[in-house]
């Protein structure tokens, strides 16, 4: 797959993730079970979609990354010169955080980061592809 076709199937969710009042889900907490996190329906695509459209790669994220992980996400001014292939790794790290700890990608919508990582990758596709 292209990469014009990689971003242009996460590219939407751009516009939904900076609609006011967006929801990306909520953490279900039944008497007798393990809660779980129970995405909308749009969070629930976009997750769907980052495996769809390439967005999640094998890569040794769990012992050489998480250092440069931990940059971008602290940093919101680093995902303004990221490079696709950065894009890729973070965007895989979470989704696969996601696996781990329910929530995961959640967090990362309610503090910013994945909006900024769509914004990025906006400037890209308009810019160089």
């Amino acid at each position: 797959m292209d990469l014009a076709r990689q971003i242009d199937g996460i590219l939407p969710y751009l516009k939904v993730f900076e609609t006011p009042g967006f929801s990306f889900g909520h953490f279900v907490n039944k008497p007798g079970t393990f809660g779980w996190f129970d995405f909308s329906e749009q969070a629930g695509a976009f997750e769907s979609d980052l495996y769809r459209y390439g967005w999640v790669q094998p890569f040794d994220w769990t012992t050489t990354w998480l250092d440069e992980f931990s940059k971008y996400v602290n940093d919101p001014a680093m995902v303004e010169s990221a490079d696709v292939e950065t894009i890729r790794q973070l965007l895989t790290m979470h989704a696969r955080a996601e696996r781990f700890g329910e929530g995961q990608l959640c967090v990362m919508y309610e503090s910013g980061h994945l909006t900024a990582l769509l914004r990025r990758l906006k400037a890209i596709r308009e810019g160089q592809i």
